[in-house]
C-alpha cells in the first residue's frame, strides 16, 4: 500500500530538474532568469529548459514558449502518453512538459533524440532548493548559496576576483544549482 500511495506521488510530476552539466550532448549552460530557465547548445541548435517550483509554474512556461513559436506545432502522441504535454514535429522541434519540467529543442535535425536525453536525465530524488542570504561581514556584503553553480546579481558592487563578495550589496541575487533550479533574494 505504502508502495502504491509512493508512486502516486511521483504521478503528480513534481521532479528536482535537469543537470545543467554532464547530459551527454547538451553543451555548457547559459543562465537566463528564474522565469524563463537555461539554455545550452547541442549538435545543430540548442535547447531550452525550465524548472519550475510548482506543476502550475512548468505548465506556464511551456504555455509561452509554445506560443512563441508562432503556428501551433502538431502533438507528439507517443511522447505526450508518457509526459504532461508533447508538441513538435520530431525531427527540428521538439517540446515537452513533464510537471515542474519544461524542454523545448530546436536542431537542424533529430529532435526526438536530444528530448528522448533530457527526458531521461530528469532527475526526482533532490534535495530542497536552498535560498541564498546576504550577510555583512567586516565590511563586506557575502552572498551564501549551498549548492550554487551560477550566481547573478543585479545593482550593487562586487569585489573582483570573490564570487559572492560585494562592497555595496546588490538589490537583487538569483542562484541556479546542479538541477537547474533557480532561487532569488532582493533587498
Amino acid at each position: 500500500m505504502i508502495a502504491l500511495f509512493f508512486g502516486m506521488a511521483f504521478a503528480g510530476g513534481l521532479h528536482g530538474g535537469i543537470p545543467v552539466s554532464g547530459v551527454p550532448g547538451i553543451g555548457e549552460p547559459s543562465f537566463l532568469t528564474p522565469a524563463t530557465g537555461w539554455t545550452a547548445a547541442v549538435d545543430g541548435g540548442w535547447v531550452r529548459v525550465f524548472v519550475g517550483p510548482t506543476e502550475a509554474a512548468g505548465a506556464e512556461w511551456y504555455d509561452r514558449m509554445l506560443e512563441s513559436i508562432g503556428a501551433p506545432p502538431p502533438v507528439l502522441a507517443d511522447l505526450a502518453a508518457v509526459t504532461d504535454a508533447a508538441h513538435g514535429d520530431g525531427a527540428t522541434l521538439v517540446s515537452f512538459r513533464d510537471g515542474n519540467v519544461a524542454v523545448l529543442v530546436r536542431v537542424q535535425h533529430d529532435a526526438r533524440a536530444v528530448a528522448d536525453t533530457l527526458r531521461a536525465a530528469i532527475v526526482d530524488d533532490a534535495p530542497a532548493l536552498a535560498t541564498p542570504t546576504l550577510s555583512a561581514v567586516a565590511g563586506q556584503w557575502r552572498v551564501d548559496a549551498p549548492g550554487a553553480v551560477h550566481l547573478r546579481y543585479t545593482g550593487g558592487r562586487g569585489v573582483p576576483f570573490q564570487r559572492g563578495v560585494f562592497t555595496e550589496p546588490p538589490t537583487e541575487i538569483v542562484v541556479w544549482d546542479a538541477l537547474g533550479r533557480a532561487t532569488a533574494i532582493m533587498r
